[in-house]
């Protein structure tokens, strides 16, 4: 079967619920955050419709852990208990906020909780992201009171991942972000205000997330856009 052209995903802490649109075979996935670069296929010609969660979204119900999501694609039936009914109605509906809707009130009550975060958890994410993941992880563990392997333990339940890993992810991203708005930030304005040490390890980073150094990052984005499918 013909396939469009892959779709390239890179980490960035979040996790993807990803309804295949399909009436005579609809599916549904869960996607976890990727650890490194990789791409996915969708289906030529066949709508598709995404929910995405933050990782200050907290979750209930899940069968399993954050952890276990972590760089895996899991049918989101195996996660989550879901009516036939409710799934059907999701997939044959063509107003796309009326889907949202749907989606909110018959799956999305079930897996978003609305007791929040652990104020551990939530005080290490709200600093990771103002800092935009330049975060020393002993003094944010010294800041909320409780040691680093109590802090690694609360993120490996709630977001899947280590602190450390989490707020490479959140400088990554921003770096990436900079980089792209190239008319605004040199790669000396990013080493600078993300915290890497040099070049060398600007350059280690984007290749351990995204195999490219920084300037082969933005020239395959540049042809990308350039040449529009």
């Amino acid at each position: 079967r013909d396939l469009m052209n892959p779709m390239s995903v890179i980490p960035d802490g979040c996790i993807d619920i990803l309804f295949y649109c399909d009436p005579e075979r609809p599916t549904a996935d869960v996607y976890g955050t990727v650890l490194k670069y990789k791409t996915i296929n969708f289906q030529a010609n066949c709508e598709y419709f995404g929910v995405r969660f933050m990782p200050k979204q907290e979750t209930q119900h899940f069968k399993y852990s954050m952890k276990e999501v972590i760089d895996r694609q899991i049918p989101l039936a195996d996660m989550l208990k879901i009516e036939p009914t409710i799934m059907e109605r999701l997939i044959t509906e063509r107003d796309f906020h009326r889907r949202i809707k749907l989606f909110k009130e018959e799956i999305g009550i079930n897996i978003f909780t609305c007791n929040g975060l652990p104020a551990i958890i939530e005080y290490s994410l709200n600093k990771i992201y103002s800092f935009k993941g330049n975060v020393n992880m002993n003094q944010l563990a010294a800041e909320t009171g409780y040691s680093t392997r109590y802090l690694r333990k609360q993120f490996d339940a709630h977001v899947g991942m280590p602190p450390k890993l989490f707020s490479q992810i959140v400088r990554f991203q921003n770096s990436l972000h900079m980089l792209l708005n190239k008319q605004a930030f040199t790669v000396w304005d990013v080493i600078n205000e993300n915290g890497y040490f040099d070049q060398s390890h600007l350059i280690n980073e984007f290749k351990k997330f995204g195999y490219l150094t920084p300037t082969e990052f933005i020239d395959a984005v540049s042809k990308k856009f350039s040449n529009p499918i």
